[in-house]
């Protein structure tokens, strides 16, 4: 299929039907659509048939710049360009009967939930209790047509709507709208609620969120996860951030759905929260795509500082400019809510998220505080530790900037001295180097314990891994682009992978890749196997390669800092073994998606 839309689409032709280009040498430039500039910063390279914005980051070749641009699925993107461009083989994709069948029931449960946020919208209008009290919190019906958001009562009328709209129970039941009572009854999910659906970023409904406005518990209630709604890796307000960063160079994180919609009506179109959960990996990589710093609004008091400690403890993705921001009130409830709709809320609220720091940072000067001032004296030496470990996490060079702005402290806070900041940064250096310590002399044990063959078996699992990874890239060839990594250049066949990215670049035919393939796999099986995979599979494959090499790379250098005795060198061997936990931790997740 990439193939076919490689050898007879142009990714100019394609672009060119929304962005007004102009040629720059081999180039062709013009307006980013994902953002809003005044001086053009976006790209495509009709060599390469790849698109690249150096303003927020956006890249990918036609078939990408569709999906997201009309925010289609890979299956209507593909379709769109076989309609736009007449590609017969494309209208005809092929896919297995499986894969039909979850594909349609997906399809059916966005169709009912489109159907019932209509529903909802509709009843809002009729009910006085339910305007009043959107009213009172603030919501105009400007912030109600922009989010759609709707009203149920009486349950039974939502599924009487869609029985009169062909809906089956069993697929009411699918969508989480409705369920089935102890006597066999079918009832709706909600009942008396203000009703707020969650939208994707491809402008379909996935779920709903429904707030009681009278007395009982829970006070929201969210859609109970479907096939197309995960609650850990789904946002409110996530499909609005494209136009928000028009204006905005940065996401705002919050905790609830009011927030956003407060936020929103104020300026703040980039503002998202999750959904009744706490903040994931997942949530953090869907934000890391946008290439924005991520400000998280916490409340100033003890929960909001165990919320930045909790989202410390995930595996942050690595190019996520995360920051940190508190609202401090003497009650300590004010919320972006409350705060944005004072007479001066926006100027409030601008002036929090200037206030914004890397939360790693801030979460250190916490602690700091905690370790000089707190009356308990043992939690002003837990405070220590737990500063220690936390930096003791990072490479060497992260590391000592942290030590250097905790002796610098001083000059951002008032309440410490430079005495006591320098002797802060001495204790935290002296108990990272004893927990550094100790970690040596466990690994040396473990070391003792350990088998002289498998380091053997590890080294030669990257000459295996290495030749799949270019078999599968050579079979579905939109997957060549991303083998322009410099990580990949530590391995063997590193010749074969520059010929690869040039026989891609250059417009080769399918002859320079067959003999490429027949090079690489000479019993016919790996090509076997990587045909066999659809695209989407054939992308995870690809990832969960890349990650086993990753992996295998950590194993060769913890091997070789085993041979050293220095703090810093058991630091880095911390610092790797944690990555490879978190990436290991990846692998599992998706393996069963490839196979």
């Amino acid at each position: 299929m990439n193939r076919i839309i490689e050898e007879r689409v142009n990714i100019v032709d394609v672009v060119r039907r929304y962005v007004k280009l102009q040629s720059a040498g081999r180039r062709q430039t013009g307006l980013c659509p994902f953002h809003k500039e005044k001086t053009p910063s976006f790209s495509v390279n009709e060599e390469r048939q790849f698109y690249h914005c150096f303003g927020c980051g956006a890249h990918g070749n036609a078939l990408t710049f569709v999906m997201n641009i009309e925010n289609l699925s890979f299956r209507e993107a593909v379709k769109k360009l076989g309609t736009d461009f007449g590609i017969r083989e494309l209208l005809q994709e092929q896919s297995t009967p499986e894969a039909d069948r979850s594909e349609e029931e997906r399809r059916q449960i966005l169709a009912i939930n489109r159907l019932a946020a209509l529903f909802f919208h509709r009843k809002l209008g009729e009910s006085r209790e339910a305007s009043d009290y959107l009213a009172k919190r603030g919501i105009t019906p400007d912030t109600i047509k922009r989010f759609g958001l709707g009203w149920i009562g009486n349950g039974d009328e939502l599924i009487l709507f869609l029985r009169n709209n062909g809906v089956a129970s069993k697929l009411m039941e699918k969508s989480g709208l409705t369920r089935v009572d102890q006597n066999g009854n079918l009832r709706s999910f909600f009942h008396d609620r203000i009703m707020v659906p969650v939208v994707n970023m491809r402008r379909q409904v996935i779920g709903f969120g429904g707030r009681i406005i009278g007395p009982g518990e829970p006070k929201y209630l969210n859609t109970a996860e479907t096939p197309v709604f995960l609650k850990r890796a789904s946002l409110f307000g996530i499909n609005l951030i494209r136009d928000g960063l028009k204006d905005h160079k940065y996401i705002i994180l919050t905790e609830g759905y009011f927030d956003v919609m407060a936020l929103h009506a104020h300026g703040f179109g980039t503002a998202v929260a999750a959904l009744g959960t706490a903040i994931t990996e997942d949530h953090l990589k869907l934000i890391e795509r946008f290439g924005v710093p991520l400000v998280m609004i916490l409340d100033g008091d003890a929960a909001g500082r165990k919320a930045m400690r909790r989202v410390l403890d995930l595996a942050l993705p690595e190019k996520l400019d995360l920051r940190a921001a508190f609202i401090e009130s003497p009650d300590g409830k004010e919320d972006p809510d409350s705060l944005v709709r004072r007479p001066d809320g926006k100027e409030r609220m601008e002036a929090v998220i200037a206030g914004a720091k890397d939360i790693t940072q801030h979460y250190i000067d916490d602690l700091a505080e905690q370790a000089l001032w707190d009356p308990n004296i043992p939690a002003r030496d837990v405070a220590k530790d737990e500063m220690a470990r936390l930096i003791l996490r990072f490479p060497l060079n992260k590391r000592m900037e942290y030590l250097n702005n905790l002796g610098d402290i001083h000059r951002r806070h008032h309440n410490f001295d430079e005495t006591a900041a320098k002797k802060l940064r001495k204790e935290v250096d002296l108990q990272l180097r004893d927990i550094a310590k100790r970690e040596r002399g466990n690994t040396a044990s473990r070391n003792d314990r350990a088998p002289e063959s498998g380091s053997v078996a590890k080294r030669s699992i990257p000459a295996e891994l290495t030749r799949e990874l270019f078999v599968l890239a050579a079979t579905h060839r939109s997957l060549i682009p991303a083998l322009d990594d410099p990580f990949l250049q530590r391995y063997d066949l590193n010749d074969l992978r520059i010929r690869l990215l040039t026989a891609h670049d250059s417009g080769e035919g399918n002859e320079t890749y067959e003999k490429m393939i027949a090079e690489l796999d000479r019993d016919g099986k790996l090509v076997l196997a990587s045909g066999k995979l659809t695209e989407a599979a054939a992308a995870t494959r690809f990832q969960q390669i890349v990650f086993k090499l990753r992996i295998a790379d950590i194993d060769k250098a913890v091997l070789d800092l085993k041979t050293e005795s220095s703090p810093d060198a058991i630091a880095e061997i911390q610092r790797l073994m944690n990555e490879k936990k978190h990436l290991s931790a990846s692998l599992t997740m998706g393996t069963g998606a490839a196979t």
